[in-house]
């Protein structure tokens, strides 16, 4: 890490491991008060390790790239999905006070048992989020849809207000949704 605030982009496009710092421009890896940007165009996976415990801002923005969570994340500030995946695997998870933002062209995945993603930040979901079976998706403050929620076995907790703009829930395969909060708006529950 190159010290408070610094932008790290990812530069390895055949995809590669999140603490090799040769992987990055500049060469380090990004930490707690920092931005990584994993947006140069092609087709690659972008893998957690330990070296990835927190990060202040993080942007995923090309459609054929995935970021797999499979160590623990803290955002800071903001998670962006622009475009691409972020696909957290078990036992990947994301927590935080940091803001979601995942637009249209962007999916959030949770894949497998003990995948998770808690956050205590606002969420906006103009893209997808698909929660698979085990896995478990809880948002304490607001939910914005605008997107589609796919809960295919999975859960889906929401203690805030939950704010459907026009957005699509849909629960299958044994998947669970829980409100605590308000719901308001106009999404459409399958």
């Amino acid at each position: 890490n190159m010290g408070p605030m610094a932008t790290f982009t990812w530069a390895a496009l055949t995809g590669g491991t999140w603490g090799v710092t040769t992987d990055w421009s500049p060469a380090g890896f990004p930490g707690s008060t920092d931005t990584a940007d994993i947006t140069n165009p092609g087709t690659y996976t972008v893998q957690t390790d330990s070296d990835a415990d927190a990060i202040d801002t993080l942007v995923l923005n090309d459609a054929s790239a995935t970021l797999s969570v499979n160590t623990g994340l803290s955002v800071t500030t903001l998670l962006t999905v622009t475009a691409g995946t972020l696909a957290l695997a078990n036992p990947g998870y994301i927590y935080g006070a940091g803001d979601i933002l995942i637009a249209n062209g962007g999916t959030m995945t949770a894949l497998s048992n003990a995948a998770s993603i808690a956050v205590t930040g606002t969420v906006v979901d103009a893209g997808v989020v698909l929660i698979n079976s085990g896995g478990f998706f809880s948002v304490s403050n607001t939910f914005i849809d605008i997107g589609s929620v796919l809960v295919n076995g999975g859960r889906f907790s929401q203690d805030g207000t939950f704010n459907g703009i026009g957005g699509t829930v849909t629960i299958e395969n044994g998947g669970r949704l829980g409100f605590g909060g308000q719901v308001v708006g106009a999404d459409t529950f399958i």
